[in-house]
């Protein structure tokens, strides 16, 4: 029980009832069973929408054992102050509740005498309700016989105002485009969110049930610099986000002057995918910016979603021989108007002989009427061949009960039986990017299947991408009665990166194998940061962090990846996902859902991240962790002024030296207040550096946790 409320309930009836003896808590419903309190989870701070969880554990400390379902001798928890009670419930707040009254039923079968049993049970926030602490009132029942003793137990979740971010925009700032549309999270389900330029709105709105937004501009923006904030009753308005618009022409004088990288991969004979490393200018991609062993490619580029990839496409009759071919790329650019390096960009592409027949692997039920097939290799489908063995065709297949008679099954849904899906890597539409790369199909049979009958699914005449050919070949497969739910196969994170591996293909918005510069996710795609927490110092969710995402080309890993400012310190991290989901036609969310568990970060050397100009007599200094701050005079602490030079000095005394950072007669104070970011002033007018351009070293510092050095040591930056 809780100690607090237990020495105050003492008190007050003491000084009420001079004398008398107070037995608390109340007596038990009956002779056997008794309980004591042990333990529960911490308080919790949730936003609109938000799902969090309580647990607590009770003490069987009567001689009758708790059995869970067993009429007379089961132990739930359920709602009190009054006892089952269903305001909570009619209010919105149960989520997986066991009744409207029953938060939930004891987590083991049996909890003998002297043993703890233990309830978990979820809490959801509804939408519009009001910031501040909302109680939770339970006690525990032996349904059928009556309550146990009454420990007063509760648990509280505090409701925080809720505040819109937006998270990105599309296309990627900066931008010819006047009306790009704008994506965000942290609003009110199903709420108006509006977007201002300034003070005018230029766009609006409604939010997801999840409170992410993704909104179209109806008013253009002019040339230049946009500030733009997200608007919503009963949410704190977002910071600005500032967007560009370009001139087409020129990129206009906020043209930058990093080149972009394009990089190749080959998920299928057919194709070929170029990446780049930011968003791509629409109009250049024309069939002149690629040649194909010095001639013209056989086909016209396609950009794919996301403006982050090109899909080029050889038809059956252009398929390429067995060699070596070249592919070079000239003059294509991006958004931001600048062009690639090198320029042209050569790839060099080899393709072998195929003389080896294809086989059917496996068949799969993956849900009550969908089979999933897997071949040896990449196939042949009517995309890109005839359709006389493509395997994307409903007369190559056959459904058959075990005794060779035709299942009843059979027939087709939608736009027909046979399926092929392809990754978004190759540019596909899908009912399942899982199926990448043209070596699997997916069945739509229009019944469902029987869970007792092993059916064989027999495949004729079906070819491989050379164009070796099977006549017929048969598998078998059964229903379970349970479609395959995506999991959480692992969860890793370095200071800079937290990275999801899923059990299957997932839903995402970031095209497959290419970095997105923004994780531009909405409802419930894996790139949809707002689905993600993260307990620590990166606060409770990753939306306001993680700056790009990374989605593997088999399209089941998620990387966030973080800029050094703001990087994760090492230690423990309790993380959760929820309401991601796979990428079928009817999606499963992850099992479970919320996922939760921990993340440990690993040591990892501290590294140099920004320098900021402040004032002719200041500057400061961010690092990817929380650094040593012990006496200024220790080597390894950031806050000792001989570990920072200006405008390239290595030692001495002249200008340049470290810690010889101010004019004549001036001092050196560093300072910093989150030991990540420290700031650099001198006592006179002005320090050794001007207003732009200042080269800047750091040397020697270490962090706080685990005593590393600086990686590199020196480090060097400008501001």
């Amino acid at each position: 029980m809780r100690p607090d409320k237990m020495l105050l309930t003492v008190v007050s009836a003491l000084a009420l009832f001079a004398g008398a003896f107070l037995s608390y808590p109340v007596a038990a419903a009956e002779a056997g069973f008794h309980l004591a309190y042990f333990s529960e989870s911490s308080f919790i701070t949730l936003t609109d929408g938000q799902i969090g969880q309580f647990s607590v554990g009770f003490t069987n400390t009567g001689d009758q054992s708790w059995q869970k379902g067993v009429a007379g001798k089961a132990l739930s928890l359920h709602t009190a102050a009054p006892l089952d009670n269903t305001t909570n419930d009619t209010a919105g707040w149960s989520s997986g509740w066991v009744s409207s009254s029953i938060y939930a039923n004891q987590l083991s079968d049996l909890v003998a005498p002297g043993q703890v049993g233990f309830f978990v049970y979820n809490v959801k926030v509804p939408a519009g309700a009001a910031a501040g602490a909302k109680t939770f009132y339970g006690r525990p029942v032996i349904d059928g016989v009556g309550p146990l003793e009454d420990y007063g137990y509760y648990q509280i979740a505090t409701v925080t105002s809720t505040l819109l971010t937006i998270t990105g925009t599309t296309p990627a700032t900066p931008s010819t485009t006047s009306n790009p549309t704008v994506a965000g999270s942290g609003a009110p389900a199903s709420t108006t969110v509006s977007i201002l330029d300034g003070s005018t709105v230029v766009g609006s709105g409604t939010s997801t049930i999840t409170g992410t937004f993704s909104i179209a501009l109806t008013n253009a923006l002019g040339l230049g610099a946009h500030s733009l904030t997200a608007t919503a009753t009963g949410a704190t308005a977002s910071a600005v986000f500032t967007y560009t618009v370009l001139t087409a022409s020129t990129g206009g004088s906020t043209t930058t002057t990093t080149s972009g990288t394009l990089t190749l991969s080959r998920p299928g004979t057919h194709s070929i995918i170029i990446t780049a490393s930011k968003a791509l200018n629409t109009g250049p991609v024309t069939a002149a910016k690629y040649k194909w062993d010095s001639g013209a490619f056989p086909s016209t580029p396609t950009l794919q979603a996301g403006s982050l990839a090109v899909r080029l496409d050889f038809t059956s009759s252009t398929l390429p021989a067995a060699g070596t071919h070249t592919l070079d790329v000239y003059d294509q650019t991006f958004q931001d108007n600048t062009v690639f390096t090198p320029n042209p960009t050569s790839f060099t592409v080899v393709t072998t002989a195929d003389s080896t027949a294809p086989s059917l692997s496996s068949a799969t039920a993956v849900a009550a009427n969908i089979v999933d097939l897997t071949f040896s290799e990449a196939m042949r489908t009517s995309t890109y061949f005839p359709i006389t063995n493509a395997i994307d065709v409903t007369a190559r297949y056959t459904l058959q009960n075990p005794d060779g008679s035709a299942a009843t099954t059979t027939g087709t849904s939608g736009t027909g039986s046979a399926i092929l899906a392809t990754a978004a890597t190759s540019g596909g539409t899908s009912s399942d990017a899982a199926l990448y790369n043209e070596t699997k199909a997916r069945i739509t049979f229009g019944a469902n299947f029987s869970t007792t009958t092993v059916y064989t699914l027999v495949v004729a005449n079906f070819a491989d991408q050379a164009g070796n050919s099977v006549t017929t070949q048969s598998t078998t497969f059964q229903y379970t009665g349970t479609s395959i739910l995506p999991t959480v196969s692992s969860v890793t994170a370095t200071q800079l990166q937290f990275i999801v591996t899923y059990s299957k293909a997932m839903n995402h918005v970031a095209v497959a194998n290419a970095t997105a510069t923004v994780c531009a996710g909405t409802g419930t795609q894996i790139d949809n940061k707002a689905k993600y927490t993260l307990q620590g110092t990166m606060g409770t969710a990753l939306a306001n962090a993680a700056t790009t995402c990374f989605i593997s080309s088999d399209e089941r890993t998620v990387t966030f990846t973080f800029t050094p400012a703001v990087g994760i310190v090492q230690g423990s991290y309790t993380y959760s996902i929820t309401g991601v989901s796979d990428n079928i036609s009817t999606a499963n969310l992850v099992s479970p859902d919320p996922t939760a568990s921990t993340v440990t970060v690993a040591n990892s050397a501290p590294k140099f991240a920004t320098a900021t100009f402040i004032s002719a007599n200041g500057f400061s200094v961010t690092f990817s962790e929380v650094m040593s701050t012990s006496a200024t005079t220790d080597a390894g602490s950031a806050t000792n002024p001989n570990n920072y030079s200006v405008n390239g000095g290595t030692g001495g005394t002249g200008t340049g030296a470290y810690g010889d950072l101010c004019v004549t007669g001036g001092t050196v104070s560093v300072s910093t207040s989150d030991s990540k970011t420290f700031t650099i002033l001198c006592t006179s007018a002005d320090g050794k550096w001007g207003t732009a351009n200042t080269t800047l070293q750091v040397r020697r510092v270490i962090d706080s946790d685990s005593s590393l050095a600086l990686d590199p040591n020196p480090s060097a930056g400008t501001f």
